[in-house]
């Protein structure tokens, strides 16, 4: 299986100001601590005394950042602590994201669309639009990520510790999870140190300045950054005329995931799915074997395992269109994606069945712009009242954020990349089960946090 995804900021002008380089006068910003001192790193929820502390990160800090290529390292003089619970809080408060924004993308989709996106991804992306945020603009993202209470400290220092828990570099022979980020920033345009360090320490950023008044030098640039980075997968994130003389900073993540199934399935010729638009001859793939099941109130859920036996495929299908109606109400999806980690070790059962999955190829572009004002984010989007003085005295807003993401599934396992663009500026079941109504599906890994996560209508090869 095999997943990448990209995310890509880009902040436009909304007035022009003669700014400095601003070390963080902002009350906010003065307090941002670029030491990061890990209590504990228990499993979510285990309130017992830590056992190990994570040495502190003691870095220089460059003030005076060349045209291009930047390499600043910020320094901090105290740690940042993170406690066994604020780590669990953490992955909880990104399943209620998940299924909130689960809800508002299934709000706004086509009767027939297929579904797919990154909620970490997404959420990773508005904690980096954070860091410089204050106030109202500050208050709306936290709400949305289900963290109103974290400091943007705090908030930091869990997407760095969670970040590079879930994707680092480090060698795996079953899976490999990898999150690459980097920033671009207009040649000259002055940006607030403090948010430079806090971009580099806590999310992983690096730095690169460009010529943003070249517009299609700087998108073919950025393009090519994103598609070399998810085995070419995701093309033209940014679409021609998005980047202006206006455009002041491009913040780019990538995720990379790959992972084989636990067994590899076989290919059968079409069998029926039944779409919303009648029944349609697929490709299916078939194999028997152990596999995390329920059926309750009408519904089938299924986790098929990948090979580390920690990350999941799963599916969870409504076996009519009244129950397909009640699974889909905002609180029944809330809850099913909130407690997703207890139910799949704990509540599904393995069973042995046969089971067969259709084959699909899907890709989808998102106006996060739309779905997040539709969660109570529309301050960063307003080029009157934004406040993203975290980022710089020079007046900015968040013009677009565009998120792009593909999946193929078929008998070897996954393979999947999505992008987005921010811009400033238990009963028995019978021995064969089919997956042959719509669907909705997702990748889930053992903290708890759902990777990506989408809504099967019309299932593709």
């Amino acid at each position: 299986m095999l997943f990448k995804l990209g995310i890509v900021f880009l902040f436009a002008i909304h007035r022009i100001h003669c700014g400095e380089v601003h070390m963080g006068d902002d009350t906010e910003s003065s307090q941002e601590q670029d030491v990061v001192q890990v209590e504990s790193t228990g499993n979510e929820g285990d309130t017992s005394n830590p056992t190990s502390t994570a040495p502190p990160l003691k870095l220089t800090t460059s003030t005076n950042p060349p045209s291009s290529i930047l390499a600043i390292k910020p320094t901090a003089p105290e740690p940042i602590v993170i406690t066994r619970p604020d780590i669990g809080k953490f992955h909880q408060n990104q399943r209620l994201f998940s299924g909130d924004l689960y809800h508002r993308v299934l709000e706004m989709a086509k009767k027939d669309e297929n579904i797919f996106f990154s909620p970490y991804s997404i959420s990773h992306a508005l904690g980096a639009v954070n860091a410089g945020a204050r106030k109202q603009s500050s208050i709306e993202i936290k709400e949305a990520l289900k963290m109103p209470n974290f400091s943007a400290d705090l908030m930091n220092a869990l997407f760095k510790f969670v970040t590079d828990d879930k994707f680092s570099d480090k060698e795996k022979t079953d899976v490999i999870a990898i999150m690459a980020a980097r920033s671009f920033i207009q040649k000259g345009f002055l940006v607030n140190q403090n948010y430079v360090d806090t971009l580099q320490l806590y999310y992983n950023n690096g730095i690169e300045r460009l010529d943003f008044a070249k517009s299609k030098n700087a998108t073919s640039r950025i393009n090519n950054w994103v598609e070399s980075n998810t085995n070419k997968l995701i093309k033209d994130l940014i679409p021609e005329g998005m980047i202006t003389a206006l455009t002041k900073m491009v913040l780019v993540n990538v995720l990379y995931f790959k992972a084989p199934w636990e067994s590899k399935f076989l290919e059968l010729k079409s069998e029926t799915f039944h779409a919303p638009s009648g029944k349609i001859k697929v490709p299916y793939i078939y194999r028997k074997g152990t596999y995390r099941i329920l059926e309750k109130n009408d519904v089938i859920y299924v986790a098929v395992p990948y090979k580390d036996k920690k990350t999941y495929f799963f599916i969870m299908m409504p076996k009519n269109d009244k129950a397909m109606k009640n699974f889909q109400r905002k609180p029944n999806i809330k809850r099913e994606f909130r407690f997703l980690r207890m139910s799949i070790t704990q509540r599904w059962k393995p069973k042995s069945v046969a089971l067969f999955i259709p084959k699909f190829t899907t890709e989808q572009s998102l106006d996060m712009k739309k779905v997040l004002k539709g969660m109570g984010v529309n301050e960063i989007f307003d080029p009157i009242n934004a406040d993203l003085s975290g980022v710089s005295k020079t007046f900015l807003y968040v013009s677009d954020f565009v998120h792009k993401a593909r999946i193929t599934v078929n008998e070897e396992g996954t393979e999947a990349a999505a992008a987005s663009a921010v811009v400033m500026s238990a009963r028995s079941l019978s021995k064969n089960l089919f997956i042959n109504r719509p669907f909705t599906f997702g990748v889930f890994e053992e903290s708890g946090d759902l990777l990506f996560v989408g809504k099967m209508l019309n299932p593709t090869p």
